[in-house]
C-alpha cells in the first residue's frame, strides 16, 4: 500500500492505549480531520491494566500505544507479549521527549513507527499512520511469501522422510501414511475468501498435529495442497495405529472448528490410510493413499478407508464402522472361457460400407465482438522456482491466460479458438489486446515498487508470427508508456511447428523483440530432442515448457534433460497432486505450475507471493 493509498483508505479502526485523557482528545481531533470515517477506541492502561489473553487485537487496523503505560509498565513489554500471528494491527509507539533511543527497540519488537509526543502534529501523525500501514502491508506480503516457501520446502522434506521410513522399516515396526482431505473446501473458499480459508486449513493442520502429539506417536504432518494434509506415522507400536488415528480425526471433526472469535466452520474429512513397508516406493505409496482417500470421499460424513492390498483392520465400533471398512481389493483378471466354435456359414457377399459420418460442425464465435465488448477475463497462473538456478532470478513468473465470454454468456478458454470457426475478428487481434493488458499490468506492478519484478508468459497465435504487426503495436504502446524497460520480463511462447513454418519472419520477430526490449522466448509442446535442437540453435530460446503427463514422463524427462544441457530453463505445467510435484522435482525442472501448488490469481498485486525453493 502506498502512502497515498493509506491516506485515502485510512486504518479503518484505531485502538489508542494511553493513560492521558487530554492526549486522547488531541488524537481524536487529529484522526477526525485526517480520516473522518475511522472508528477510534481508547484504552486507559492505568485504570484497566493489561488486556485479557483473548483481547481482540485483530479487529483494529492501527494501534497507537504509549511507551509509559503507568504503574511501571511499558508499551514495549506489551508489544512483545501480545504481538503474535498475522492479526496484530500496524503499530505506532508514542515516546516522551528524550526517549528517542526507544524507537530502535520499538521497531525490533514489531512496531512500524514511533512519534515523539512533544513533536506531535497533524502532519507527523499522517506521516506515521501512512508509514505504519505501508510497512504492515509489505510485512504481511513477505509473511505470505515465507509461508508459501515453507510449504514447498516442507513437502520436499516430507518426501525424503517417507523414503527414510521405507528404507529403515522392519517387520517389528509399523508405519502408516494418511492423506486427509477437507471435503467442503470449495464452499468455504467461495463464502469466506482465500485468506480466511487458508487460515482455516492451517488451523486444521495444527489440530491434527496436536492430536497426534497427544497420542505419543512419532509423526510428520504437512499441508500438501489447498485442501490436502498428509501425515506420516512411524515407529508405531501396533498395526492398528493408522486406523486409530483416522478414527480420532473423524471424531474431532464431528464438532465445528472455531477459526476466530466470530466464525466456526463445520467440515467433514475423508482419509486414506496406507501401511508403509520396505517393498514400496514413494510414488506408489502416494498413489495408493490418494485412491483410498478418494474412496472415502464418497461418504457424506467424515470417513476413512484402508488402501486395497493392506491387511484389513478391525473397524471401530459404532456409527463409524461402515465408514471405516477397508477398501475392497479389485478382483483379479480372469480370461473368459472359450466358447465352442459356431458352425461356419456360407460366405455371403459383404454389403457396401456406409459412407463415413460427416464431421461435426465447429462451434462458431464472433471474436471481433468479444474484443470490442471487452468480454475477456484475464487470470494469472503462478510459477514456483523448483531449482536453485531458477531461485536466483529476480523475477516472479506467471502464465497469463484468458477466459473469453461470447454473446450467449458462455465462457471458454482463449486457446480453444483453434478448434472454432471464427466468424469475425482474428486471433492476432486478440494477441494485441493481451499485450496491451500485460504491459498495463507490469506498469502497475512497477509503480508499486515491488522488490521482485513480475514476468508474464504469453502464448502467441500463429497469425502474430507472420508479420510485424505485433512488434509495431508494442513499439507504439511502450513509447506512450515512457518506460522502455517495462517489457523486459515478457516471455512469448511459440509452438515448434509454427516456428518452422514461418522461420524467416519469426527469426526477425525474435531478434527485434529481444534486441529492442529484452523480451525472452519459450517453446511449448516439444516432441523430441531433434526438434528441440533445431529450434534452440536457430531461435536461442530461453525456456522450454512441458505439460505433466504421467503416461509420458520418460520422454518428458529425456527432452527436458537435453534442454538443460543446452542451457535452457525448463518449465512443467499442470501439476495436480503430490506425486506429480515429486516427479517434477526428481526430473530437475526449474519451474513448476499447477492448481495443486498455487491457484490462479485474478490480479498481479501480490507478485512477491510467488515462491522459490
Amino acid at each position: 500500500m502506498s502512502a497515498n493509498a493509506a491516506s485515502s483508505a485510512g486504518p479503518g479502526s484505531v485502538l489508542v492505549i494511553d493513560d492521558d485523557e487530554s492526549f486522547h482528545l488531541l488524537l481524536k481531533a487529529f484522526f477526525a480531520k485526517l480520516f473522518p470515517k475511522t472508528q477510534i477506541d481508547f484504552y486507559n492502561s492505568l485504570e484497566r491494566g493489561e488486556p485479557p489473553p483473548d483481547f481482540s487485537w485483530g479487529r483494529y487496523g492501527l494501534l497507537v500505544m504509549d511507551y509509559d503505560l503507568g504503574n511501571g509498565q511499558n508499551g514495549l513489554d506489551w508489544l512483545r507479549k501480545y504481538k503474535k500471528g498475522s492479526q496484530f494491527p500496524a503499530t505506532i509507539v508514542l515516546t516522551a521527549h528524550g526517549n528517542e533511543e526507544l524507537a530502535v527497540d520499538a521497531m525490533r519488537f514489531g512496531a512500524q513507527d514511533y512519534i515523539n509526543k512533544a513533536k506531535l502534529s497533524l502532519e507527523r501523525l499522517a506521516q506515521a499512520v501512512n508509514n505504519a500501514l505501508d510497512k504492515r502491508e509489505k510485512q504481511a506480503q513477505l509473511s505470505s511469501t515465507m509461508n508459501l516457501q515453507s510449504k514447498i520446502f516442507n513437502r520436499v522434506h516430507f518426501y525424503k522422510k517417507i523414503k527414510d521410513v521405507i528404507e529403515r522399516q522392519t517387520k517389528d515396526s509399523h508405519a502408516f501414511l494418511l492423506q486427509i482431505q477437507i471435503k467442503q473446501y470449495r464452499e468455504i473458499y467461495e463464502k469466506h475468501g482465500l485468506l480466511f480459508t487458508d487460515g482455516y486449513i492451517a488451523e486444521v493442520t495444527d489440530v491434527i498435529a496436536e492430536l497426534l502429539g497427544d497420542s505419543k506417536l512419532a509423526f510428520n504432518v504437512v499441508r500438501m495442497g489447498d485442501a490436502l494434509i498428509a501425515c506420516l506415522i512411524y515407529d508405531a507400536p501396533d498395526d492398528q495405529a493408522g486406523v486409530k488415528i483416522a478414527q480420532a480425526i473423524c471424531e474431532q471433526f464431528e464438532q465445528p472448528l472455531q477459526v476466530d472469535e466470530k466464525t466456526a466452520i463445520k467440515s467433514a474429512v475423508s482419509i486414506g490410510i496406507k501401511a508403509v513397508s520396505q517393498s514400496q516406493d514413494v510414488d506408489t505409496l502416494l498413489m495408493a493413499v490418494d485412491r483410498a482417500c478418494q474412496s472415502a470421499a464418497e461418504e457424506r460424513e467424515s470417513a476413512f478407508r484402508v488402501s486395497a492390498g493392506d491387511q484389513p483392520a478391525a473397524p471401530a465400533a459404532g456409527r463409524k464402522q461402515e465408514s471405516a471398512a477397508a477398501e475392497a481389493a479389485p478382483p483379479k483378471y480372469q480370461a473368459p472361457e472359450k466358447q465352442p466354435a459356431a458352425p461356419t456359414a456360407p460366405t455371403a457377399a459383404k454389403p457396401a460400407a456406409p459412407p463415413p459420418p460427416a464431421a461435426p460442425a465447429k462451434p462458431s464465435v464472433n471474436l471481433a465482438e468479444i474484443i470490442k465488448l471487452n468480454s475477456i477475463q484475464p487470470y494469472y497462473q503462478p510459477y514456483i522456482a523448483l531449482s536453485e538456478t531458477a531461485g536466483t532470478f529476480k523475477a516472479s513468473y506467471f502464465q497469463m491466460q484468458l477466459n473469453l465470454v461470447n454473446k450467449d454468456g458462455q465462457m471458454f478458454k482463449a486457446q480453444a479458438l483453434k478448434d472454432m470457426e471464427i466468424t469475425s475478428g482474428s486471433p492476432g487481434t486478440l494477441d494485441l489486446w493481451v499485450t496491451r493488458h500485460a504491459l498495463a499490468q507490469l506498469l502497475e506492478v512497477d509503480k508499486n515498487k515491488n522488490e521482485r519484478k513480475c514476468g508474464l508468459f504469453i502464448r502467441l497465435f500463429e497469425e502474430s508470427l507472420a508479420d510485424d504487426k505485433l512488434y509495431n503495436w508494442m513499439q507504439d504502446l511502450i513509447k506512450k508508456a515512457g518506460n522502455p524497460a517495462i517489457a523486459s520480463t515478457l516471455v512469448f511462447e511459440l509452438h515448434p511447428p509454427e516456428f518452422m513454418l514461418h522461420k524467416k519472419t519469426v527469426m526477425r520477430f525474435i531478434s527485434q523483440m529481444r534486441d529492442t526490449w529484452g523480451i525472452s522466448f519459450a517453446l511449448f509442446d516439444v516432441v523430441n530432442t531433434d526438434v528441440l535442437d533445431t529450434c534452440v540453435k536457430q531461435g536461442g530460446f530461453e525456456f522450454v515448457k512441458f505439460t505433466m503427463d504421467e503416461k509420458n514422463t520418460e520422454n518428458i524427462a529425456k527432452i527436458s534433460a537435453h534442454a538443460r544441457e543446452a542451457g535452457v530453463l525448463t518449465v512443467i505445467e499442470n501439476i495436480s497432486n503430490a506425486q506429480e510435484l515429486n516427479a517434477a522435482i526428481q526430473m530437475n525442472f526449474d519451474y513448476g505450475q499447477g492448481d495443486f501448488i498455487q491457484p490462479p490469481l485474478d490480479r498481479l498485486a501480490f507478485a512477491n507471493d510467488v515462491i522459490s525453493m
